[in-house]
């Protein structure tokens, strides 16, 4: 599923309380073993510092591609995924704020 970003969150949404977490799962592929193994560790750089004030999805995406990983997104065979937690759908100037994170992958 993808995020569609600039559209607005109704106040019915927002006002409703949600029990479980929103997970959002950004996919890479086609990346060669040695960026595999370096994922994670390029994941704690870049979202090490900003984690616990807080990150949106589309702010992850832009580091990704400053690190010219935006490419990789969905692209085949998916060996590495960067799952983002946004606790209680929080909220933040109509975007989700994502305030843990981990990674997966071979």
């Amino acid at each position: 599923m993808w995020v569609k970003f600039g559209w607005p969150l109704r106040s019915s949404y927002l006002a409703t309380p949600h029990p479980l977490d929103l997970i959002a799962n950004i996919s890479l592929g086609g990346l060669n073993d040695e960026q595999v193994a370096q994922f994670s560790q390029i994941c704690n750089e870049m979202l090490q510092s900003r984690i616990e004030q807080g990150i949106t999805a589309k702010d992850v995406l832009e580091l990704l591609e400053v690190r010219d990983l935006i490419r990789n997104i969905a692209a085949n065979p998916l060996r590495v995924t960067l799952q983002l937690r946004s606790i209680n759908h929080e909220v933040l100037s109509n975007e989700f704020v994502f305030k843990s994170y981990r990674t997966m992958g071979s």
